[in-house]
C-alpha cells in the first residue's frame, strides 16, 4: 500500500521516505532488503481460541477458520480438577482427518494445567472451513477447558 508521510513536501515523490545524510536529505523508495526484519516475530501469526464447556462430558466445538493457514500448536488449560479418568481431545481438520490428541490427565490435575499438542500432520486449512475439537468425556467433575490455537497464515 502507498507510503503518505511525505505528503505536503513539495520535492518529494508520493511513496518516499526522507533519508538524512551528514551533508543532505534525499527522498527514496524502501525496498525489502532495507529492512530489518530479525526482531519481527509474529509475521503472518495469528491465535483462535474457543472453550469446551464441560471437558468431562462429550462434545464437539467447532473454530471458524477464515483464511488459508497452518496450525502449529494447540495449547490447552483447564479450568478446573478432573476426576476418575482422563480426558482426550482432538483435534480435527475440516476432512475430519485426525492432528493428535491432548490427553487431559486426572491424576493431581487442578485448574491451570496445560498441555499441547504440534501436529505435524492434517494441520492445513484452506480459507473458509473449520477445526473440529472433540472431547471424549471420560472424566467426571465439570470442568470447563480453554483451547488456543496457533496458526501462520498462509495466504
Amino acid at each position: 500500500f502507498p507510503v503518505t508521510i511525505n505528503r505536503g513536501v513539495s520535492s518529494a515523490a508520493d511513496n518516499t521516505v526522507a533519508s538524512a545524510t551528514s551533508s543532505a536529505t534525499v527522498w527514496r523508495k524502501v525496498n525489502t532488503n532495507m529492512i530489518d526484519t530479525s526482531s519481527i516475530f509474529t509475521t503472518n501469526k495469528m491465535v483462535l481460541q474457543t472453550v469446551i464447556d464441560d471437558v468431562s462430558t462429550p462434545a464437539t466445538v467447532y473454530i471458524p477458520i477464515p483464511f488459508a493457514c497452518t496450525v502449529n500448536k494447540v495449547l490447552t488449560v483447564l479450568g478446573g480438577a478432573v476426576t476418575v479418568a482422563d480426558s482426550v481431545v482432538t483435534c480435527k481438520n475440516s476432512a475430519g482427518s485426525s492432528m493428535g490428541t491432548l490427553t487431559i490427565a486426572y491424576s493431581g490435575s487442578a485448574a491451570g494445567d496445560i498441555d499441547s499438542l504440534v501436529p505435524t500432520s492434517n494441520n492445513t486449512f484452506s480459507a473458509d472451513s473449520k477445526m473440529q475439537i472433540d472431547t471424549d468425556g471420560a472424566s467426571t467433575t465439570a470442568a470447563k477447558l480453554y483451547v488456543t490455537v496457533y496458526v501462520t497464515v498462509t495466504a
